[in-house]
């Protein structure tokens, strides 16, 4: 199961910008149905989901009535990615009983001699019942996109709306193409087609650079190793200042196979 889990949002936006241009290569943005997230929104309560990634990163918030969750993982360090879309097939099998049920309370009224409604108005009705719920079955889908980091967290984004199913695809396709550009420099081919989409590098040193400033005295392969176990840069960031405070503003030194932090000598690398 997913370590976090959206329920099925409202889908508000699906962006794909396979230049990567705008900064955001994939943007989905979805909100919480409800009236309990809707006045929840109205107060400025988060009630809704926004994915954004790009070649160097990928951060989801989401939240509804239950809190708040969000997550920061590197490009580099997801491991995969899967997508499609779910049919609730448990329609059928209801407009299949309804229908039945309906076609025995006639025999029954029938064999009883009570046909005071005449003999096939309930399975008339029946029917009229189970073809509505066939056809909400055949109209309606859940979509979806589950990712895994190399650390073993994951996130399930469910959604539905007037999407094509092949601009998930779409979408699919360029998440992957991105997770495999940022281990692979090579030519890439995903779902049997070549991936030419072009990966710009700017980002990815953007990224680092900001990274760094956030915790001075750490290096990228300590914060890397961080990310890759599934945490998020803000609960980093919580942690770094904790340990800041608990050792009275003394640089940290840490061994990546570590999960203790060691004060550094130096007091001025804070300063």
């Amino acid at each position: 199961m997913a370590d976090i889990k959206t329920p099925v949002l409202d889908l508000k936006s699906l962006e794909i910008d396979e230049n990567g241009t705008s900064g955001t290569f994939i943007h989905l943005s979805g909100v919480v149905p409800g009236l309990i997230n809707s006045i929840l929104r109205f107060m400025g309560i988060n009630g809704s989901t926004d994915l954004r990634m790009n070649a160097s990163y990928l951060e989801m918030r989401t939240g509804n009535a239950r809190g708040q969750s969000s997550w920061f993982v590197p490009t580099g360090s997801l491991s995969s990615i899967q997508g499609g879309y779910q049919k609730d097939f448990g329609l059928l099998i209801m407009a299949a009983i309804t229908f039945i049920i309906a076609f025995i309370v006639d025999l029954v009224l029938q064999e009883t001699g009570d046909g005071t409604f005449g003999f096939g108005v309930f399975t008339a009705i029946g029917f009229v019942f189970a073809i509505i719920m066939v056809i909400i079955y055949v109209f309606t889908k859940t979509m979806y996109f589950e990712i895994e980091s190399g650390g073993g967290m994951s996130a399930r984004i469910q959604f539905s709306g007037a999407i094509d199913i092949n601009e998930v695809e779409r979408a699919l396709l360029v998440m992957q193409t991105l997770i495999a550009k940022a281990q692979y420099d090579g030519e890439v081919i995903v779902m049997g087609k070549l991936a030419t989409m072009v990966v710009p590098k700017e980002q990815i040193l953007i990224q680092h650079q900001v990274d760094l400033q956030r915790f001075p005295g750490w290096d990228e392969p300590m914060i890397r190793s961080y990310l890759d176990k599934g945490w998020s840069i803000e609960k980093l960031d919580e942690y770094y200042q904790q340990k800041v405070s608990e050792h009275n503003a003394t640089p940290l030194i840490e061994d990546e196979n570590d999960s203790t932090v060691t004060p550094s000598v130096e007091r001025e690398s804070f300063e």
